[in-house]
């Protein structure tokens, strides 16, 4: 960027008057992104929601898995007499023989049911967990979107201080080439005019960070064209005055999750005591001479002998799930606390821009009028004027934060009250 510095000696008419400006040609200015239209594609192209509704979709499938009876197994023997290749004396003694058989295992009745359930809890989990990557990324992208709303908006709010700087610039050349001022007060507000310069380069920056952020959060390749924000504003919440977190709240109801697949391991747990069994059967086959053999076994665990272990499993899954319903009251608490905070600080916000809007803009602006023609007229000095500006610049970038926190409280709101 050029820096272009006032000559000293500028004439009074050459500056029209020190304030007209010369008009701009009208440009059509390209259309705004929706917030909306961008959540949309968040919620569709985030590598982090895909990759947690995959996780979702392939728990759905554990229940059947963990609920399906152990697979059969099948074998083969072979005794042989006199030699030891399988066959070997099948016809002259009846002890050998070649013997095919099966065995399953049987578990407990109930065990199957209660692990497909706890695996149920387990899918149900990770749905909410989901759900809740999903509310956590839009979040990103609406915070993202309404900071660089803020941020262009300073951008804007900055080029227009320049022009007032110049303006004031302008009435300290006229006014030093009349004899009015001194060549101090010039550069003064040729310096004042200049540092903006490096604010501008510090917002062109961030423009670009959050232009980045925004490319991340929504998948986009290298090179996507940039979004364009729409302005802030006041943003409508009719949830924001009163309510309390919902139980459709996807933390909740993982939470929820978590205690019910608890209570079914304790449950499981204690049916561990239970014996599983396992059958199996032989056909053996001798020589023709002899006859067949057919066996049968039935054969179970006892895991009621080893009382210290069972004792064990059931006191870790007591302890789990008071750990989980203790992070259910602690996950609503902390939830109603951001709640509370996110309504108060709308609440406030509104406020603030009320009177940002009706109060403090108005008259910051008519504090600007006033010293640029107490300035102009020689009844003020330059540090009045420039005072003046500054304070300006400060109020319209204060209401503009104040716009993006409402903004961003909305965002809370709206992330912790909707299902």
């Amino acid at each position: 960027m050029q820096i272009r510095f006032l000559p000293m000696g500028v004439a009074a008419a050459a500056i029209v008057a020190c304030g007209q400006t010369r008009p701009k040609p009208r440009l059509t200015a390209p259309a705004t992104t929706q917030l909306e239209s961008l959540l949309r594609q968040a919620a569709r192209r985030n590598p982090e929601i895909q990759a947690a509704r995959h996780d979702w979709r392939g728990r759905r499938e554990d229940r059947t898995l963990a609920s399906a009876w152990p697979s059969p197994h099948l074998q083969v023997q072979s005794l042989s007499v006199g030699d030891p290749l399988p066959g070997a004396g099948l016809h002259s003694n009846n002890f050998a023989y070649l013997g095919v058989g099966a065995s399953q295992t049987i578990p407990f009745p109930g065990k199957l049911r209660l692990r497909g359930a706890i695996a149920s809890q387990g899918a149900a989990a990770a749905r909410a967990q989901w759900r809740r990557v999903r509310r956590r990324v839009l979040a990103q992208v609406a915070a993202a979107y309404w900071r660089l709303a803020y941020v262009r908006r300073e951008r804007r709010l900055l080029h227009a201080q320049q022009n007032l700087l110049a303006r004031i610039a302008a009435i300290a050349a006229v006014r030093y080439a009349t004899g009015q001022g001194t060549q101090a007060s010039v550069w003064r507000a040729q310096l004042e005019h200049t540092r903006l310069l490096r604010d501008l380069a510090a917002i062109r920056n961030q423009v670009s960070v959050l232009q980045a952020q925004l490319r991340a959060l929504l998948a986009w390749p290298p090179g996507h064209p940039g979004v364009r924000p729409a302005p802030l504003r006041l943003a409508r919440s009719p949830e924001a005055a009163h309510g309390t977190v919902p139980r459709t709240n996807p933390g909740l109801r993982q939470e929820r999750a978590r205690i019910r697949g608890q209570e079914l391991a304790l449950q499981l747990a204690r049916k561990e005591r239970d014996p599983d069994f396992k059958l199996s059967g032989m056909y053996q086959r001798t020589g023709l001479r002899f006859p067949a053999y057919y066996m049968l076994t039935l054969s179970m665990n006892l895991p009621f002998l080893q009382r210290h272990r069972e004792k064990a499993r059931v006191t870790r899954a007591v302890e789990r799930l008071h750990a989980a319903r203790a992070g259910l009251r602690a996950r609503r608490e902390r939830l109603q606390y951001e709640l509370e905070q996110a309504q108060a600080d709308l609440r406030t916000d509104r406020g603030l821009a009320q009177l940002y809007r009706r109060g403090l803009l108005p008259q910051a602006r008519a504090a600007i009028r006033a010293s640029l023609l107490d300035y102009q007229s020689g009844h003020r000095g330059l540090t009045a004027a420039l005072a003046a500006a500054r304070r300006l610049l400060q109020e319209q970038l204060a209401y503009a934060r104040v716009l993006e926190q409402h903004a961003s409280a909305a965002v809370r709101i709206r992330q912790i009250t909707r299902g």
